[in-house]
Parts: structure tokens; sequence; C-alpha cells
């Protein structure tokens, strides 16, 4: 292999380990968005209010946004997953001369049980999170707002119809 080849090899490996850690720091943002629910609850009467809005209002809004935030994040590491999935194809094609290379790529992504096993726990892990900030925080803004339960409905609904569509379309993509 040459100096050149192999050059590309440890670039495009260490590109590959990078965005693996990406999903590590997506994933502190994530529970972040859940120490943010927990702060609101516990400080929800000391958050000061915005002039002419009430601190109600305010503390609602904020919380209403973090399932959209969660779901934002859940697309994030599905990119990221995507591109490490585009390099290791890469690898697979260009590297193909390489028996070691051919045999981990193939590993990695062939839809074993062990593979898919891991794909499944990831968008499980991921979309759990996700609708369990969904869920604990429409809770509290309706503990603090209840007149805003038809608001708080119909966004479940279409975040719900968002991430099934959304799994249905791009998860089994993964397992090809």
């Amino acid at each position: 292999m040459s100096e050149l080849r192999v050059e590309h090899f440890k670039a495009l490996k260490e590109e590959h380990r990078q965005y693996l850690l990406q999903v590590q720091q997506l994933w502190l943002y994530k529970l972040s968005t859940l120490g943010v629910i927990i702060a609101a609850a516990i400080f929800n009467d000391k958050i000061v209010s915005i002039n002419g809005i009430e601190t109600k209002t305010v503390v609602a809004l904020g919380i209403f946004s973090l399932p959209v935030l969660s779901f934002l994040i859940d697309l994030k590491v599905l990119e990221v997953g995507l591109h490490v999935k585009f390099i290791s194809q890469h690898l697979k094609e260009n590297f193909s001369d390489i028996a070691e290379i051919q045999d981990w790529e193939a590993k990695l992504w062939s839809g074993t049980k062990f593979s898919s096993l891991r794909t499944v726990l990831t968008i499980i892990s991921a979309v759990g999170t996700s609708f369990s900030i969904l869920v604990i925080s429409f809770l509290f803004v309706y503990t603090i707002k209840p007149e805003w339960l038809i608001y708080l409905i119909i966004v479940a609904v279409i975040s719900a119809s968002a991430v099934l569509i959304t799994s249905l379309k791009i998860i089994p993509k993964l397992f090809k």
C-alpha cells in the first residue's frame, strides 16, 4: 500500500473517530435539556418575567421548545451516523485490496445480529429519550398552563408523526 493511500486511510479513520465523538457530545446536549426541565420545575416561581409577558408563559414557552430541540439533536445524530457509514463505504470500495479492512467494514455494517442490535439500541435510546423529553415537558407545561392543552396535543401529534415518518423512511437505509 502506497504512503499516500496509508495517509488517506488514516485521515478517513480519524474523521470516523471524530464523528463518533460528536454523537457523545450530542447526547450531553440532550441530557442537558432534561436538566433544564428539572430546573424550571424547581425554580418556576423564581424566574423573572419579561415586560408584559407572564412568568408562567415564559417558562412554558421555553419548556415547550425542548422537544423540538431534542428532535433536532436526533436528526444530527442520524446525520453523523450516515456520514460514518459513508466513510466506511468509501473505505470498503477504495481499499478492496486489503483483506483486513474489507473484513472490518463488512462486519461493522453487515446486518449481523450484533450490528443490527447495535443500530436498534441506538435508535431506541435516541427516540426513547426524545419521547421522554416530549412527555415530561408537555406534562410540565400543562401543569402551569392548562389552557394550552389543545396546542400541546397538536404539537404532540405532529412530533410523534415526524419521528415515525423519519424512522420509517431513513432507519431502514441504515440496515442496507
